[in-house]
């Protein structure tokens, strides 16, 4: 495991998480922290008009947010 890459903390911990061993999660996190590594924020990418646009989890600085809320409002009604 290359130590100086968080997401390979982030899995183990993930991993300690599927066994319910809490104890394993938290020092997986500490030892994260302790080496200065930070969690890459969630993302996922979004179509639009044939442009595909990378969207950040908890982050509106997208061009297009206000509209893709209210679109993802609009699909969670009708889903429901």
């Amino acid at each position: 495991m290359e130590p100086v890459d968080a997401g390979n903390y982030e899995q183990l911990s993930h991993c300690f998480a599927s066994m319910e061993k809490w104890d394993g999660v938290g020092e997986s996190w500490v030892q994260m922290r302790s080496l200065g590594l930070k969690k890459a924020p969630g993302w996922s990418s979004i179509e639009m008009q044939g442009t595909i646009t990378p969207c950040f989890h908890h982050h509106s600085s997208h061009p297009q947010y206000d509209n893709l809320i209210s679109l993802l409002g609009k699909l969670t009604i009708d889903i429901t």
